[in-house]
């Protein structure tokens, strides 16, 4: 599922689309290892829309538009995405930041009705953010 959604096969940012970023974490940094050392050419550009996907997932607003129990998941995934990113290295960590992932950690961190767990996710993403050079600057 989760090649069918990256590879373009889907745009719809749903159930799928969801269920898509939870599968990604677990596997992010060898298949992404595997992915440069295989097609160097669509590296960059997987990448870069996982770092979209991870910006995206983390919106409130964004999550707030999904159903009942899709939103939590999508806030969910969107930090373990961002946080499993992080740990690429600085230029991943330099375009999470270009896309305003530090301030949606944040934001998530202070909302007063976000679970204690998700609370907890967001930390661990923004220690991996702050965890490089590049993150400590911003």
């Amino acid at each position: 599922m989760c090649v069918y959604v990256c590879t373009g096969g889907s745009d719809e940012l749903g159930p799928r689309w969801i269920i898509a970023l939870e599968e990604v974490p677990p596997v992010l940094v060898k298949g992404l290892s595997f992915l440069v050392a295989k097609e160097p050419e669509t590296a960059q550009g997987h990448l870069d829309r996982l770092i979209r996907w991870a910006c995206h997932a983390l919106s409130l607003s964004s999550a707030l538009s999904q159903p009942i129990a899709l939103n939590l998941r999508q806030l969910k995934a969107g930090a373990k995405l961002a946080c499993a990113l992080a740990d690429c290295g600085g230029d991943v960590v330099s375009a999470l930041l270009d896309c305003g992932v530090l301030g949606t950690l944040l934001e998530m961190l202070f909302a007063e009705y976000i679970s204690s767990a998700l609370k907890l996710n967001a930390l661990r993403a923004l220690h991996a953010v702050v965890d490089q050079p590049q993150g400590m600057e911003a």
